[in-house]
């Protein structure tokens, strides 16, 4: 039972931010708690300017210091913990979050043309959901995870379970938001945190109404359900990626045995996944099962004779077909196993001779747009150095080594040291 305060009552300090909780989750649960609205909780937290504007997608990443402090003082949190409820809190380890490794791009294009972050839907685990037993999770239901709208981040380690895409009760994605509309249904009062807000329109009429689902409700029948050993790889997969998630911002990862800062090892992981897309099934043999390796199919398939909308003209446009994350859980799972698997050669020789049938393929697939994810600025200067491929007949010979390119690029460090003959060379696990 919610009790509606006053516009001018302070909001209580009933709600810290649950475990890796998302700002919207938060603002959905504190609405719900104190009998008002999300379009109330936006204003007086300072997420909204007034009543007549839209909440936009950037409070999602990041506030700017005068948002921070009116929601600090709105809500009685710490700084930390208001920091805790943005993505922005994970960019130092997730690369595309980072504004400092944007080169280039405006705020506005981090958020709004950003594929490999979802700020317009989100991937759930119905049982987290459900809460843990708590008085608090009982009434509001668990937490909006914040790192569910990462798309490397696709099954749930603490259920076993691969993430949920859709609401099972109108089918489409879960909380979907749009440029100034973070939120939907900003002014419907008495919406469950885990109901659905998502637009319907009963038949005959024009108005469009929440759909009121809960997500912590059985999903949608899947096609592919993992079996044993698919649902134990994906596991152990997510275990590896999200340890680097929540791991320390000055440690580092490995791409081709050199160390990478962790931000820029996930720029690594999608430009390579880019390259998978592109060339499939030249890295086929690569998939953890042989379902993951029938999900790759279909997901191909699909991308191929259903491209995704184009948001613009030109080649950029154009490169969305490869560049865009899948939105099944285990077709993502599938592709950043095989990037997984490919980063982690020892050697950038290795690495080379592994992914040679894949520059040769996405020369021939698309010569601009191999190049283009092969030198991906992002990248890692290990990454592009191992992919360069210079097809004139004396360039092996004249041009310097793969690893005096990563040398001379200050503080480059190899993982594995080299062996007493100076290689470091073995087969790809």
């Amino acid at each position: 039972m919610t009790t509606r305060r006053s516009a001018t009552q302070p909001l209580p300090r009933s709600l810290d931010p649950l475990h890796d909780e998302s700002l919207v989750g938060y603002v959905l649960r504190l609405a719900y708690r104190t009998g008002s609205t999300p379009a109330e909780i936006t204003v007086r937290t300072g997420l909204r300017r007034t009543e007549l504007s839209g909440l936009s997608l950037r409070p999602l990443h990041d506030l700017d210091p005068g948002q921070l402090h009116t929601f600090c003082t709105a809500t009685s949190l710490t700084p930390t913990e208001a920091r805790s409820l943005l993505l922005s809190d994970v960019a130092s380890r997730y690369g595309p979050l980072d504004p400092s490794l944007a080169k280039g791009r405006t705020a506005q294009a981090l958020i709004a043309g950003n594929a490999w972050a979802s700020f317009r839907n989100t991937r759930y685990c119905a049982e987290c959901l459900s809460g843990s037993g708590t008085e608090i999770e009982q009434l509001l239901g668990g937490a909006w995870r914040k790192l569910w709208r990462i798309p490397a981040v696709f099954s749930c380690r603490l259920h076993q379970r691969l993430l949920s895409t859709r609401c099972s009760g109108c089918g489409q994605p879960a909380q979907v938001s749009k440029p100034g509309h973070a939120i939907l249904h900003l002014t419907v009062e008495g919406l469950h945190p885990l109901q659905c807000r998502n637009n319907i329109a009963p038949k005959g009429t024009r108005t469009s109404t929440p759909c009121g689902a809960r997500y912590n409700l059985p999903d949608l029948p899947s096609g592919h359900p993992p079996d044993a050993q698919t649902l134990d790889a994906v596991l152990r997969l997510q275990d590896r990626i999200e340890t680097l998630l929540t791991t320390a911002p000055g440690d580092a990862a490995a791409t081709f045995g050199w160390r990478t800062p962790i931000g820029i090892y996930f720029f690594d992981l999608w430009a390579l996944s880019s390259l998978i897309f592109l060339t499939w099934p030249e890295c086929r043999p690569l998939t953890a099962t042989p379902t993951l390796a029938e999900i790759m199919d279909e997901e191909v398939d699909q991308r191929r004779q259903n491209p995704p909308p184009h948001r613009g003209h030109g080649q950029r446009s154009r490169t969305r077909v490869y560049t865009i994350p899948p939105e099944s859980s285990l077709a993502s799972a599938a592709v950043l196993g095989i990037a997984e698997r490919l980063l982690g050669a020892p050697d950038e020789e290795t690495a080379y001779e592994a992914l040679k049938g894949v520059i040769e393929r996405s020369n021939r697939a698309g010569s601009r747009l191999g190049y283009r994810f092969r030198n991906t600025r992002q990248a890692s200067v290990p990454f592009r150095a191992t992919l360069r491929h210079d097809q004139r007949p004396w360039a092996a010979h004249q041009l310097p080594s793969r690893a005096d390119l990563i040398l001379k690029h200050p503080g480059m460090t190899r993982v594995t040291p080299p062996t007493a003959d100076g290689s470091t060379t073995r087969q790809l696990a």
